[in-house]
């Protein structure tokens, strides 16, 4: 999966694209995806044609399947979106929630079933999937994946920045996990870095400054 998102801290919401890699051509007919409380903006195939999708009623726990109506021999096919300022697995906060108390700050916690929040998916441990992201955000804050790091550059509009990563281990939707904020890091050793504030580095790096003797 290849995603593209843009955090907005204005309404509290991720706008992306998921463009979905397909491990062989399928024979044609709706494949079904995970959602929950996520507006979906329009499907298309590699061509840029659009797709016909359903967005099925709303259960109060697992959300709302999405059914993508693929032609035979697809191969990829991409689905537009905006999280709700309430999804499940985001945590907003306000600059006055932070130790710093100047910027606001994002992060996500996907376990269980929360990952369909964020994005469409088969939201379950049994679908493993790889997938690269940039996700573009305020050029003062910084972008922290479990992935790994690629190129930082300016975002498309003034005052923005994209951060990419790649993460090549299929991983269960549930893994997939990131934050935004004044984000800086301390390396605790050749395998290990812990991200935090400022205000919070030094603490933060005692806590864990055994994880390397584990």
């Amino acid at each position: 999966m290849d995603l593209d998102l843009e955090v907005d801290f204005d309404s509290n919401t991720i706008t992306g694209t998921a463009v979905c890699l397909l491990v062989s051509p399928v024979g044609g007919g709706p494949l079904d995806m995970d959602t929950r409380d996520l507006a979906i903006l329009g499907a298309r195939d590699a061509d840029g044609n659009a797709l016909p999708y359903h967005l099925h009623e709303a259960d109060d726990v697992l959300g709302s399947k999405l059914s993508v109506e693929l032609p035979a021999g697809c191969e990829s096919f991409t689905v537009e979106f905006r999280t709700s300022p309430g999804a499940s697995a985001l945590q907003w906060l306000e600059p006055s929630m932070t130790a710093g108390g100047k910027h606001p700050y994002l992060f996500s916690q996907c376990q269980a079933i929360h990952a369909r929040s964020i994005i469409p998916c088969q939201d379950t441990p049994l679908a493993r999937f790889t997938f690269t992201c940039n996700m573009t955000v305020p050029e003062a804050l910084t972008v922290v994946m479990a992935a790994a790091p690629g190129e930082r550059k300016a975002g498309a509009k003034p005052g923005l920045t994209t951060y990419g990563f790649k993460m090549p281990q299929s991983i269960p939707p549930y893994l997939f996990a990131f934050a935004v904020g004044n984000i800086t890091g301390k390396e605790l050793g050749p395998r290990s870095t812990v991200y935090t504030e400022p205000e919070m580095l030094e603490k933060s790096a005692w806590e864990f400054a055994e994880v390397e003797k584990m």
